[in-house]
This record gives C-alpha cells, structure tokens and sequence, in this order.
C-alpha cells in the first residue's frame, strides 16, 4: 500500500520548512530513502504521484485457454495476448503452471 500524495507532501513541507531527515523519518514512521525518492520524484516529475499502472487482467480462466490451445495449437504467445487482452508473460506463466510447452520436438521418422 503506498502513501497518499496529501502525506508525502506534509513530509517534505515539514522538511523543507526546517525538520531534519532523522525528526520527519521518526516522526512520520517512514525511512531516509522513502523521503530521498519523494525528493527524486517530486524533481524530476514535479508530482508525487505514483506512475500509472495498467489495468490489463492477470488472472485468466485456465479452462478457456486450455480450449484455445487445444484449438490454435501454432498461436504464438502474443496472439493469445491479444486473444485474452492480457501480456505474453502472464501466459506464459499460465501455461507453464498448466505444464503446457510451447515448443514441440517431434521424433523423425
């Protein structure tokens, strides 16, 4: 759970208007290098905001896509992505906890 922005900003006004590192690190139970990346973010950003995160679902109903691999077998990790509306990684961890491989190596006959 991160800090609200109206916190971080009592912090770094109480910092900034004469409180020591240690007193505000103390005082509001956060660590020096809390405060140091505040400091960062609020320079370089000029907000302390947290980044965005996408809202793309990671959780996906495993019975769906084992019948999607059981019915395009050759669909690359991304076209499953897209099929799902979710990244290639978090299929590929899907499959591999299905113990489902991507790559075949059939016997030559």
């Amino acid at each position: 759970m991160s800090y609200s922005i109206d916190f971080r900003f009592c912090v770094l006004r109480n910092i900034d208007s004469g409180m020591s590192w240690d007193e505000a690190a103390r005082i509001f139970n956060v660590s020096r290098s809390t405060i140091s990346r505040w400091w960062a973010k609020l320079d370089d950003t000029g907000s302390l905001a947290d980044r965005y995160r996408s809202t793309c679902p990671r959780k996906i109903d495993r019975a769906e896509l084992i019948d999607y691999i059981s019915i395009f077998p050759d669909a690359t990790l991304w076209e499953i992505a897209a099929k799902f509306d979710s990244y290639p990684s978090v299929i590929d961890y899907h499959l591999r906890k299905l113990q489902i491989t991507r790559k075949k190596n059939y016997a030559l006959c």
